[in-house]
Protein backbone atom coordinates (compact mmCIF):
# COMPACT_ATOMS: atom_id res chain seq x y z
CA UNK A 1 0.00 0.00 0.00
CA UNK A 2 1.70 3.21 -1.10
CA UNK A 3 2.30 5.72 1.65
CA UNK A 4 4.03 9.06 1.78
CA UNK A 5 7.70 9.60 2.59
CA UNK A 6 6.85 10.50 6.19
CA UNK A 7 5.19 7.14 7.02
CA UNK A 8 6.46 5.02 9.90
CA UNK A 9 8.72 2.30 8.46
CA UNK A 10 7.79 0.07 11.42
CA UNK A 11 4.08 0.28 10.49
CA UNK A 12 3.95 -3.06 8.68
CA UNK A 13 0.51 -4.02 7.42
CA UNK A 14 -1.05 -7.37 6.62
CA UNK A 15 -4.45 -8.15 5.21
CA UNK A 16 -6.56 -8.20 2.07
CA UNK A 17 -6.09 -5.69 -0.66
CA UNK A 18 -8.65 -7.16 -3.05
CA UNK A 19 -11.33 -9.84 -2.60
CA UNK A 20 -13.71 -10.80 -5.39
CA UNK A 21 -16.60 -13.18 -4.87
CA UNK A 22 -18.73 -13.89 -7.96
CA UNK A 23 -22.18 -12.31 -7.67
CA UNK A 24 -23.94 -15.70 -7.83
CA UNK A 25 -21.75 -17.03 -4.98
CA UNK A 26 -22.20 -14.07 -2.62
CA UNK A 27 -24.07 -14.66 0.62
CA UNK A 28 -22.79 -18.24 0.98
CA UNK A 29 -19.98 -17.55 3.44
CA UNK A 30 -17.03 -17.59 1.02
CA UNK A 31 -16.03 -13.99 1.71
CA UNK A 32 -16.36 -14.31 5.49
CA UNK A 33 -14.34 -17.54 5.37
CA UNK A 34 -11.56 -15.87 3.34
CA UNK A 35 -11.42 -12.81 5.62
CA UNK A 36 -11.42 -14.93 8.79
CA UNK A 37 -8.66 -17.16 7.38
CA UNK A 38 -6.48 -14.15 6.57
CA UNK A 39 -7.11 -12.67 10.04
CA UNK A 40 -6.21 -15.99 11.66
CA UNK A 41 -2.95 -16.07 9.69
CA UNK A 42 -2.12 -12.48 10.67
CA UNK A 43 -2.72 -13.42 14.35
CA UNK A 44 -0.54 -16.55 13.97
CA UNK A 45 2.27 -14.27 12.77
CA UNK A 46 1.75 -12.11 15.87
CA UNK A 47 -0.07 -9.31 14.08
CA UNK A 48 -2.68 -7.37 16.00
CA UNK A 49 -4.43 -5.65 13.08
CA UNK A 50 -5.65 -6.68 9.64
CA UNK A 51 -6.16 -4.21 6.83
CA UNK A 52 -8.38 -4.22 3.78
CA UNK A 53 -9.17 -1.85 0.93
CA UNK A 54 -12.51 -1.45 -0.79
CA UNK A 55 -14.14 0.55 -3.54
CA UNK A 56 -16.26 3.29 -1.94
CA UNK A 57 -19.76 4.05 -3.13
CA UNK A 58 -23.17 2.50 -3.68
CA UNK A 59 -23.09 -1.22 -4.42
CA UNK A 60 -19.59 -1.58 -2.99
CA UNK A 61 -18.47 -3.98 -0.26
CA UNK A 62 -18.23 -1.41 2.57
CA UNK A 63 -21.17 -2.93 4.49
CA UNK A 64 -19.64 -6.42 4.28
CA UNK A 65 -16.32 -5.27 5.74
CA UNK A 66 -17.98 -3.11 8.41
CA UNK A 67 -20.07 -6.13 9.54
CA UNK A 68 -16.82 -8.09 9.89
CA UNK A 69 -15.38 -5.49 12.24
CA UNK A 70 -13.29 -3.35 9.88
CA UNK A 71 -13.34 0.41 10.40
CA UNK A 72 -12.15 3.08 7.95
CA UNK A 73 -8.75 4.50 8.86
CA UNK A 74 -9.33 7.80 7.06
CA UNK A 75 -6.67 6.83 4.51
CA UNK A 76 -7.11 6.09 0.83
CA UNK A 77 -4.96 3.93 -1.41
CA UNK A 78 -5.43 4.29 -5.15
CA UNK A 79 -8.92 5.72 -4.60
CA UNK A 80 -9.83 2.80 -2.33
CA UNK A 81 -10.98 3.16 1.28
CA UNK A 82 -8.49 1.63 3.75
CA UNK A 83 -10.04 -0.25 6.67
CA UNK A 84 -8.52 -1.86 9.74
CA UNK A 85 -9.77 -4.57 12.10
CA UNK A 86 -8.29 -5.09 15.54
CA UNK A 87 -7.14 -8.64 16.21
CA UNK A 88 -6.05 -7.97 19.78
CA UNK A 89 -8.81 -10.06 21.36
CA UNK A 90 -10.73 -7.10 22.75
CA UNK A 91 -14.23 -6.09 21.75
CA UNK A 92 -16.05 -7.61 18.79
CA UNK A 93 -13.12 -9.72 17.63
CA UNK A 94 -12.79 -11.44 21.01
CA UNK A 95 -16.11 -13.18 20.42
CA UNK A 96 -15.22 -14.23 16.87
CA UNK A 97 -14.12 -17.89 16.81
CA UNK A 98 -11.06 -19.05 14.95
CA UNK A 99 -11.64 -20.26 11.42
CA UNK A 100 -12.76 -23.88 11.35
CA UNK A 101 -13.02 -25.06 7.72
CA UNK A 102 -15.20 -28.04 8.68
CA UNK A 103 -17.78 -25.65 10.14
CA UNK A 104 -17.95 -23.93 6.76
CA UNK A 105 -18.27 -27.08 4.68
CA UNK A 106 -21.96 -26.53 3.89
CA UNK A 107 -21.29 -23.00 2.68
CA UNK A 108 -18.24 -24.02 0.69
CA UNK A 109 -19.74 -27.15 -0.84
CA UNK A 110 -23.40 -26.47 -1.71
Amino acid sequence: MPRGPDHDADDLRSGLWWLNIAAEAQGRGYGRFAVDAVCQEVRARRGDRAYVTWEPGAGGPAGFYLRLGFRPTGEESGGQTVGVRSLSGRGQDAARPAVDPSARSEALHP
